[in-house]
């Protein structure tokens, strides 16, 4: 995505980024996930204000709060968000570990039943022989 390059007073134009339309007035807000926020960088020798408050690739909305399209959140408390794996990948694993879970379960139900024919010692011995 391209990045504008907008001279320090000459802000007025729309902006989308993480702070935009929040307030008409300037407020400082603190990004919540700060990996998912790019920010703004002011170059002191051009005196131009650069990625005005861009979120990183994969993030949109609000203080970067949400994931585009293609995109997903990792399942942590970070807030980050990574591109989507192959959807024929996921599709695949799932009919592996749904295999793999019948196989458990038809080995562990074999072995219960197993164990159930095997004669059991004399209790009433064992206990007169104590």
């Amino acid at each position: 995505a391209p990045r504008p390059n907008v001279p320090y007073r000459q802000l007025a134009l729309p902006i989308s980024t993480y702070d935009a339309r929040v307030t008409p007035r300037p407020v400082m807000v603190r990004c919540p996930v700060p990996e998912a926020c790019e920010g703004s960088d002011w170059d002191e020798t051009t005196q131009i204000v650069t990625k005005l408050n861009k979120c990183r690739e994969g993030h949109t909305g609000p203080l970067c709060g949400s994931c585009d399209k293609k995109w997903r959140s990792v399942g942590t408390l970070s807030g980050l968000c990574r591109r989507c794996d192959n959807h024929a990948l996921n599709i695949t694993s799932a009919i592996v570990l749904y295999f793999i879970v019948l196989i458990v379960i038809f080995v562990a139900t074999a072995l219960s039943q197993r164990s159930s024919v095997l004669p059991r010692a004399h209790v009433h011995a064992m206990l007169i022989k104590i």
